[in-house]
Parts: structure tokens; C-alpha cells; sequence
């Protein structure tokens, strides 16, 4: 069997060679396999101990981004890359070793018998910080019910997948962590194994609260994607009924409520004014805050049906050890 472990890293320099070492040491003797390391626009020298590392490791292909476009730019290119491989399964890992390499005979054990097109690392006794932990925890658990996949981690950077699987999913913004919902959507089978995790020994943690928010985007676009790809009219037009549905029958309880005031007040339409006027900049603000989500919404769907570019375009140097090449 033909392994491409795919490994994004930023920023990650100390823990390199041990990594590349233990993913060794993990895959000895279970057939031919492949590192394909991506430095996301490092600036601690992580490019530096890449070239130093290949010189030893005639199964390293490494790729030096222009800039740091993000996780999701990252692992795309190293699919490109695996893919061009044309192996039997693709895993996915971080760089920082909370992954332990040394869980990479389980999780493709779980793969190749598990009956399964993609498996979850499943980190149950997270070594992170207790709000994101907790983070974590909650966002799992919206998408999986969201999106009716039973699996406890989506959220994981530990993942397997069948090749076809990623052929078949187009990545955009941060749509990386949701590969296994995508799947699933177009019929795909998911599982998950439980697996090791250790805490950050050195570095930080790229978890912030504009992921938050990030992350809680690409779950409704997600959601939408993978309900009305095919039929986005379905979607807008069930909203617009219930939007002019919501309007016309809640001109009675308004107009009765206003009329009420009226009363109350003696005949001073002031007060009648003022409510009537808070209530249509409320409406005026709902409509606008849809109209926004409206517009993103249409923009994941141009660009889930868009060619995706080719990811060559974002390499600044490649690795194919031990000779460098350069793209530029």
C-alpha cells in the first residue's frame, strides 16, 4: 500500500526532525510511502531545517510557499502533490507533534478495514487550553448535528482519506476541517479511532477568535453547499415565502398592538410613531444583515462550481530530496 502523509506547517522549525523521524519510524515496513511537508511562509527558519532534513530523507518533498496563505492553501498543495503520487491513501497531520506519528498504523488500520472512505483522529483527552478545548468541543458537536455525521472531532488535523475523496472535494477559504462533512454529503462513509494527544511543547497556537468567527461561516456555507449546491433557487426562494409570510402576518398583532398604545396614551401618536419607526430599522436591519448573507452565501457557490486554480502558482520553492528546484 502507497501512504502520502501530508504535513502544513508554520512556524515550526524545532519540531521538524523529529517528526519526519517518527513518521519514519511509523511507516517502516508497511509498503512504499511519501512525506509531502508545505512551509506555509514560515519566518523561523522552518525552511532552513526542511532543506537540512531532505539531505537524509530520500522520501521528503518539500514545498516553500510565496507567503502564508493559510491552512487550507497549504494542504491543497500538498494534495497536489500526493495525488500526482497516486497513492492508495492520503493522511493529513499537523506539525507541531500533538499529533503522535506513531498513531499512523491505527489510523490506516481503521482505513482499510474499517469499511470507511475517510477517518477522524479522534483526540478525546485534548492537551490544549481549557477554552479551546471547550471551542472545540462545541463546534464538533454543532456540526455533527448539522450535518447528521456521527464522529466526535472534525475539528482534527489527523485525518485519512481514499484519494478519490479528495478529488472529489474543491477546498476554499478554511474549508479544510470540513473535508469529512463534504464527503458525507456526496455519499462518502466516515469514521473515527481515537488517538494520542500530547501537549504544545514549543511554538504558539494559530487558535484565535477570528477563527471563531472563520469557522462559523464556513459551517453555514457548508451547510448550504451541501443541501442546494444543485438547487440554490430551492434555498432563496423557501426563504423569501417565509420572509413575506413572517411580514404579512405580523401586520395584525403590529396593528393591533399599536392601536393599543394609542389608547393607552390618549390619542398621543407620538409614542404610536416612535414604535413604528424602531420596528422598520429593525426590519431595514434584518434586511440588509440577509442581504449580506445572501451575497456570501452566492459567493461559495460560484466558487464550489469554479475550476480551482492551479496550485503551482502559490510554490515559491520545491523540494523533491535531495536535489532543490526552484519555480521561480
Amino acid at each position: 500500500m502507497k501512504t502520502a502523509v501530508v504535513v502544513p506547517a508554520y512556524n515550526e522549525s524545532p519540531t521538524l526532525e523529529e517528526l519526519i523521524s517518527g513518521i519514519r519510524s511509523a511507516l517502516e515496513g508497511r509498503g512504499a510511502y511519501r512525506i509531502f511537508l508545505v512551509d506555509d511562509g514560515s519566518t523561523d527558519g522552518t525552511w532552513a531545517v526542511t532543506r537540512k532534513i531532505a539531505d537524509n530523507c530520500p522520501v521528503l518533498t518539500a514545498y516553500r510557499l510565496r507567503r502564508n496563505f493559510g491552512k487550507t492553501v497549504a494542504l491543497t498543495v500538498g494534495f497536489h502533490g500526493a495525488l500526482a503520487w497516486n497513492p492508495d491513501v492520503v493522511v493529513t497531520m499537523d506539525a507541531d507533534l500533538q499529533d503522535d506519528p506513531a498513531e499512523l498504523p491505527r489510523i490506516l488500520e481503521a482505513l482499510e478495514t474499517g469499511g470507511v472512505d475517510m477517518v477522524c483522529g479522534w483526540k478525546r483527552h485534548r492537551q490544549d487550553p481549557l477554552l479551546k478545548c471547550w471551542g472545540s468541543k462545541v463546534f464538533n458537536w454543532w456540526v455533527s448535528r448539522l450535518f447528521h455525521v456521527e464522529i466526535h472531532d472534525v475539528n482534527t488535523g489527523f485525518k485519512a482519506y481514499r484519494p478519490e475523496v479528495l478529488r472529489k472535494v474543491t477546498l476554499h477559504s478554511d474549508m479544510h476541517r470540513l473535508i469529512p462533512v463534504y464527503g458525507a454529503a456526496i455519499g462518502y462513509r466516515v469514521g473515527e479511532v481515537e488517538v494520542k494527544h500530547h501537549p504544545r511543547r514549543c511554538g504558539r497556537s494559530k487558535y484565535g477568535f477570528t477563527r471563531i468567527f472563520r469557522g462559523i461561516w464556513d459551517v453555514i456555507a457548508a451547510r448550504f453547499l451541501a443541501s442546494y449546491r444543485e438547487a440554490p433557487g430551492h434555498f432563496f426562494g423557501r426563504i423569501t415565502l417565509w420572509a413575506l409570510g413572517i411580514a404579512v402576518l405580523g401586520m395584525v398583532p403590529a396593528g393591533i398592538m399599536l392601536s393599543w398604545i394609542s389608547v393607552l396614551t390618549g390619542g398621543d401618536l407620538s409614542w404610536v410613531m416612535l414604535i413604528a419607526a424602531a420596528w422598520l430599522i429593525s426590519c431595514c436591519g434584518v434586511m440588509v444583515l440577509w442581504t449580506g448573507v445572501s451575497a456570501g452565501l452566492l459567493a461559495e457557490l460560484v466558487l464550489s462550481h469554479t475550476v480551482p486554480c492551479d496550485p503551482e502558482i502559490y510554490i515559491a520553492e520545491k523540494i523533491d530530496s535531495p536535489v532543490a528546484q526552484k519555480t521561480d
